[in-house]
């Protein structure tokens, strides 16, 4: 019998992945999957000088504008200048997600654990694939948990969409060969 050839696979436009901007390429001993960046809005370093802007800073301008006083536009001005740099340098701070299961690895690479108190894990995170026993999407906290013999569990949050989550949780499980 002929068996039929398989080429890549392609992700469709609508499907999952491409709405949220997510690089998934399916190799044949694993996979690797790459979150962008969170958007600027949900970034607290970006949100909350804006913030201290418009509620602190403007309503001062908005009073010494309507007296016909100007020295306070000199300040928002400068204020804001320093914001625009502020918020260049942080959003180039963010990096990607990097999911990515090999023959003999799982690296996450830049996942933030939940309850982690530390500085902003910004280094990748090697476990040996033989010793991954388990990839679990918990759906009341929607985190993926990732437990490793020899090492604590691993729970993390890549997005706030619950259908993502879950949906890079079955492609972990299946590139590592676990049943659905």
């Amino acid at each position: 019998m002929n068996q039929p050839v398989l080429g890549p696979t392609v992700v469709a436009y609508a499907d999952l992945p491409a709405r949220y901007g997510v690089q998934y390429e399916i190799r044949p001993d694993g996979c690797v999957i790459v979150l962008p960046p969170p958007r600027w809005w949900r970034r607290i370093e970006v949100v909350t000088p804006l913030l201290f802007i418009l509620l602190v800073i403007g309503p001062l301008f908005y009073d010494d504008a309507t007296k016909g006083e100007f020295g306070s536009m000199l300040v928002l001005l400068i204020v804001a200048g320093g914001f625009g740099v502020f918020t260049r340098f942080a959003l180039l701070r963010g990096r990607p997600l990097v999911l990515e299961v090999t023959a003999s690895e799982v690296k996450v690479g830049n996942a933030q654990p939940v309850l982690w108190t530390g500085a902003p894990v910004t280094h990748t995170l090697n476990y040996p694939r033989a010793q991954v026993y388990d990839v679990q999407y918990v759906p009341h906290s929607r985190n993926i948990v990732l437990r490793v013999h020899g090492s604590e569990m691993m729970e993390f949050r890549p997005t706030q969409s619950p259908d993502l989550n879950r949906w890079i949780a079955q492609q972990l499980r299946r590139a590592l060969g676990f049943p659905a």
